[in-house]
């Protein structure tokens, strides 16, 4: 591994872009480009100076055939927080305990609307006060998303001690590593499972609406397969919540996914982007079924929304990567 290499491996682990190590070098983000393009040769005080950057000896920088030494991370001069076990049971064990009650948000938020769609939908086929019936619905689908906010809250204020997490890089302490790994490796199987059933749920759920709209378009059966239909995609999502919640703190711990040490920079951003997404499309589901009373149809709206948002989220990853020199 040639010097150029081995630059690129310490500027990663210890997650900066190019722009910041060649602030802390004082030079210019071309500088360490062509260092790092191994288009040129750092100058001797250069190499100094990131060997006391990166913590390594400058034997190491220049020979070759030198192997990458232990650094200590969580070293004073590295300037890192140290994340010790007792916080990482702590944070672990906290995540464990709220997971279910996330999962049951997610179920909440998602049949909320199954209310308003079957109450509107039968006062139009029978003589019943179809504002009434709205009304009806209506307040039925806000107290489910007012339960689901509470859940969320309360659930957010719990873990809130540990949101330093998603943004800074840190130091495992001693056995921080092996009980995240050991921890991950107990949950694998049970990871995949979850995965499959929830993924399964949300694309069988289609089904009823499917057989229901061939047997008798016209009747309130449509209605009630819609009403399946969020049931099925609800239980679906808290499934792959309920597990993912868990899966994503051990991410968390060990650094790795969506959690590593290059990414953490732009955590805030990203999710301040998810959040004014889900918003839009929130306010999309709601403006076109109630002025177009289509609930029969605007369900539609979230698998499209789903997919379009993972195609956005691969591609803001992938730009940032080419952005700091990383893919």
């Amino acid at each position: 591994m040639n010097l150029a290499d081995k630059m690129i491996l310490l500027r990663k682990r210890q997650g900066w872009s190019q722009e910041e190590l060649a602030d802390r070098m004082q030079v210019s983000r071309q500088a360490v480009s062509k260092w790092e393009g191994n288009q040129a040769m750092p100058e001797p005080d250069r190499i100094v100076a990131l060997s006391r950057l990166f913590g390594v000896s400058t034997d190491y920088l220049l020979k070759d055939e030198m192997d990458m030494p232990e650094i200590q991370m969580a070293s004073a001069e590295d300037g890192l927080r140290r994340l010790t076990g007792e916080e990482a049971h702590a944070y672990l064990t906290v995540k464990r305990e709220t997971a279910p009650r996330i999962a049951l948000g997610v179920l909440l938020c998602v049949i909320s609307p199954a209310a308003l769609i079957l109450l509107s939908g039968y006062s139009q086929v029978r003589p019943i006060n179809q504002g009434l019936m709205v009304g009806i619905g209506v307040t039925v689908l806000l107290l489910l998303v007012a339960a689901a906010v509470g859940l969320f809250i309360s659930c957010g204020m719990k873990t809130a001690d540990y949101e330093w997490m998603d943004k800074e890089v840190f130091a495992p302490g001693e056995g921080v590593t092996e009980l995240a790994q050991s921890l991950r490796l107990e949950q694998r199987e049970r990871h995949t499972r979850n995965i499959i059933a929830g993924v399964a749920l949300c694309i069988v759920s289609v089904i009823p609406v499917v057989l229901a709209s061939l047997m008798a378009p016209d009747t309130l059966l449509v209605l009630a397969a819609v009403g399946l239909l969020l049931l099925l995609i609800g239980l679906g999502a808290a499934i792959l919540v309920l597990d993912g919640v868990y899966w994503t703190a051990l991410q968390r711990v060990l650094q790795e996914g969506d959690y590593t040490p290059e990414r953490k920079r732009y955590i805030g951003l990203a999710a301040m982007l998810s959040g004014t997404y889900w918003f839009l499309m929130t306010v999309i589901f709601l403006s076109y079924s109630f002025i177009g009373n289509d609930w029969d149809h605007s369900w539609i709206i979230w698998p499209v929304a789903g997919v379009a948002f993972a195609a956005v989220r691969i591609a803001f990853w992938q730009k940032e990567k080419r952005k700091n020199g990383e893919g």
